[in-house]
């Protein structure tokens, strides 16, 4: 066997271990980010974001590691039944690149409200910040005009 070249086994083995060390994230991430109350107004939410800002990027970052590690053992399985060009691994491909996205949605979406609680609590408690992050946010879209 070339050197180069997984066995089966072992490639097996490591997509077991990416399926469950996605799946175990996911959960850790649920548990740690319990989200805001409900029908809470603007001000309970600001204040729960910025008290739990932490527990979100946190969050949010192993949202967005599980499903990688997920599809990564979903594809493994594809690849190791053969089915890479059959229907059932399509499908497999389609289904991976529909979770991707979602999850990818979500997570963006959550940093970027974090990103605005932290733009509108510098702007009430702290103007001079308000400058710096002026300056980051121009930077940050100088290279797309």
């Amino acid at each position: 066997m070339d050197g180069n070249r997984m066995s089966a086994r072992s490639y097996g083995f490591l997509g077991g271990l990416a399926g469950i060390a996605g799946v175990v994230l996911l959960f850790v991430s649920f548990a740690i980010n319990s989200g805001p109350p409900a029908n809470a107004t603007g001000t309970e939410l600001m204040e729960f974001g910025q008290q739990n800002y932490a527990k979100i990027l946190w969050g949010a970052w192993m949202q967005a590691l599980g499903p990688v590690l997920m599809v990564l053992f979903a594809l493994s399985l594809v690849h190791l039944a053969g089915a890479t060009h059959r229907l059932a691994g399509s499908m497999t491909l389609f289904g991976a690149t529909v979770l991707m996205t979602v999850s990818l949605i979500e997570i963006s979406l959550q940093l970027y409200s974090c990103r605005l609680a932290l733009f509108f609590w510098a702007r009430a408690f702290c103007p001079e910040f308000l400058g710096i992050w002026r300056s980051c946010w121009q930077s940050c879209l100088e290279p797309w005009g």
